[in-house]
């Protein structure tokens, strides 16, 4: 049996799940494709047994660049192929998955399990946003490591687990998330970038979206920025500003 693991991560808590999910597959006896969608990977139609899709939620829902990218990339396949979808957190609140399941189903991805991870806040250039203590990090992920591999052995025998919030909160939610997202362009030109810039143009390299083009040695920021704070985390002199304010940076998993 075969299981593709397609996700996109910001700063790093998505990848680490999609790599703990490959880990649970593999001892399940599962070969594992694992590919974040920046890889630009080519995917092959009936390749694959099984499909695992990992993404970020903001605003309760699942991140638009990456459900843009399946409706672009993800191929027809000619058998019903069990599908497993993740979303990674700060909050504990459930995420609605029925646009996501009726997208996947004409693809004939039976989206079976759809699940939302608490992690913890990685957006940190809004002082409203919570910042997640070093406790509550650890429980999280503690405990999102338990439910990878019960979801793993879920999707491997075909179990369904899927989130239901209700149609109003659904509807309220995805109202949110498309109204956030059309005002990301408004948003995004706030960022700047302060006297402590080296020019070195790893915001440029790391941006997802090639929002950020070099001129002159400085950083300048795009309209199409869809808020992964990519650019903030990685920039190695902290030189990244929004709205004339620097920015706490959020540590990847990986460096705990």
């Amino acid at each position: 049996m075969k299981a593709l693991i397609l996700y996109f991560s910001g700063t790093g808590n998505t990848r680490f799940i999609a790599k703990q999910i490959a880990a649970d597959l593999e001892e399940l006896q599962c070969e594992t494709m694992l590919y974040s969608i920046e890889d630009a990977p080519k995917i092959e139609p009936d390749s694959y047994d099984l499909l695992v899709l990992g993404s970020p939620k903001y605003f309760e829902y699942p991140v638009f660049f990456f459900l843009d990218y399946l409706k672009e990339n993800l191929p027809c396949s000619s058998k019903p192929v069990p599908t497993m979808m993740y979303c990674t957190q700060a909050s504990p609140l459930m995420t609605d998955f029925t646009k996501v399941k009726k997208m996947l189903a004409a693809k004939n991805h039976n989206l079976i399990i759809g699940k939302s991870l608490p992690v913890a806040n990685n957006f940190l250039i809004f002082k409203s946003f919570e910042k997640t203590t070093p406790e509550k990090r650890k429980t999280n992920l503690e405990a999102a490591l338990a439910e990878c591999r019960q979801l793993s052995e879920k999707l491997v025998k075909g179990t369904p687990s899927e989130e239901n919030i209700g149609k109003a909160l659904a509807v309220a939610d995805r109202a949110v998330a498309v109204l956030c997202n059309k005002l990301f362009p408004v948003f995004a030109m706030k960022y700047g970038a302060g006297e402590s810039c080296i020019g070195c143009g790893l915001c440029a390299k790391k941006c997802p979206k090639n929002n950020i083009k070099m001129a002159n040695g400085r950083p300048e920021f795009g309209k199409s920025c869809i808020f992964c704070t990519r650019c903030v985390n990685n920039c190695p002199v902290h030189a990244i500003t929004y709205h004339n304010q620097t920015c706490e940076q959020y540590h990847m998993i990986e460096k705990i």
